[in-house]
């Protein structure tokens, strides 16, 4: 198209002199745009710290002692673990997010038998407080990384819904626990896919604490080492924001710098920017902390039941027992909503419209159960909002 205007325009000069002498200038312009495009990366990256040394300087900044890093252990259980053999799509979802036993699964029961000793292994991770992978392009953006880290998280995630159903809660909150440090282990890692694996970890953890407060029989000295558990009532993700965007930066230049040049010029100008990814964190997180204020409104509801025999009549009723800040949506800065059912309790988050849509989530709604989750089985059983 640039060709036939071109020609359009020196057919219409009084003179083809001007005209071309104009086009010339042009791709002469346009020739040192695309020299100065690659020559200046060049150029910066011989008078400063190369991408490696920069990612290197921020690694080391962040450095603890091998002994307390859980990274090394994550990273010698992939080594050792590298795939596990999901259970068939039937069972999935159910095995998950439900109670099981063994009777009604044995198929599952043997999955996991086949994988304990990985199990033990998270466990053992977990009692560390801190985690630092190295800043490496491939091995953080890995598919089979990510994949392992999903399988890893089924694994404890189902294993525990087996313990609630019959009836090993020690176990379970464990498990729990593990879930809820695994998240903040690679919560602590500088990359936007760390972040959001951690988010996808944590609510794993928050669907199991919430099956073992729900579950039936529960005494109040189980419930507290539940509510032990460490579930926070604010996100401090923030605090690492800014190593955040300057590793995503040079990884964008890592990824740029192997391109062919035309593939490079169309990256440059149309990749979004790292802000412009981190921007999309913050409803994320909100959300994740809207389940996690959930979790222990559930947890004070469930208390209240234990003390009275009867589940109470509304949210006013566990004021005393947890914060106004656990009681505040923070998608909306409103309460979240809370009603008696015939067969349990509902309790749920109105969502970023602050509009209660009696905890419907599909589109155009946007409520988010907390109790029942809205993947339970149809019919499952629940405690009743009454003692019979």
């Amino acid at each position: 198209m640039q060709g036939i205007t071109g020609e359009q325009t020196i057919n219409s000069q009084p003179s083809g002199r001007p005209g071309r002498s104009r086009r010339r200038w042009l791709i002469v312009l346009a020739a040192l745009i695309v020299i100065l495009i690659c020559l200046v990366p060049a150029v910066v990256l011989h008078h400063g710290p190369s991408i490696d040394e920069q990612l290197a300087a921020i690694e080391a900044a962040r450095a603890i002692p091998d002994g307390e890093n859980a990274a090394i252990l994550y990273n010698q259980l992939m080594r050792h673990c590298p795939v596990i053999a999901d259970v068939s799509e039937a069972v999935d979802k159910i095995t998950r997010y439900e109670p099981w036993r063994k009777a009604a699964y044995p198929e599952v029961a043997r999955w996991i038998e086949q994988h304990a000793d990985v199990i033990e292994a998270l466990l053992r991770i977990a009692r560390f407080q801190q985690c630092r992978f190295a800043l490496d392009l491939d091995a953080r953006y890995s598919g089979d990384s990510r994949s392992l880290v999903r399988q890893w998280t089924w694994l404890l995630q189902r294993a525990a819904a087996n313990d609630i159903a019959e009836g090993r809660i020690g176990p379970a909150i464990e498990k729990c626990r593990c879930l809820l440090q695994f998240a903040e282990h690679y919560r602590q890692q500088p990359t936007l896919i760390d972040q959001l694996l951690s988010c996808n970890i944590e609510s794993a953890g928050l669907r199991t604490f919430a099956n073992i407060v729900m579950a039936e029989g529960l005494d109040p000295n189980t419930l507290d080492d539940v509510a032990a558990l460490p579930i926070q009532t604010r996100l401090t993700w923030t605090i690492g924001l800014k190593d955040i965007i300057a590793v995503e930066d040079l990884f964008s230049q890592q990824r740029r710098r192997n391109m062919p040049l035309v593939s490079r010029l169309r990256a440059w100008l149309t990749e979004k920017s790292t802000e412009a990814y981190a921007a999309q964190l913050p409803r994320v997180y909100e959300r994740l902390l809207s389940a996690r204020r959930g979790m222990l409104i559930l947890s004070a509801l469930k208390r209240h039941r234990i003390a009275t025999g009867r589940w109470p009549a509304d949210l006013g009723a566990i004021q005393r027992s947890v914060t106004a800040e656990v009681l505040t949506d923070p998608r909306n800065g409103d309460g979240y909503a809370y009603r008696l059912t015939s067969d349990g309790v509902v309790l749920y988050s109105k969502g970023p419209n602050g509009v209660d849509e009696g905890g419907r989530w599909k589109r155009p709604a946007d409520d988010d159960l907390i109790w029942p989750w809205y993947g339970a089985q149809p019919g499952a059983k629940k405690e009743k909002a009454n003692d019979d």
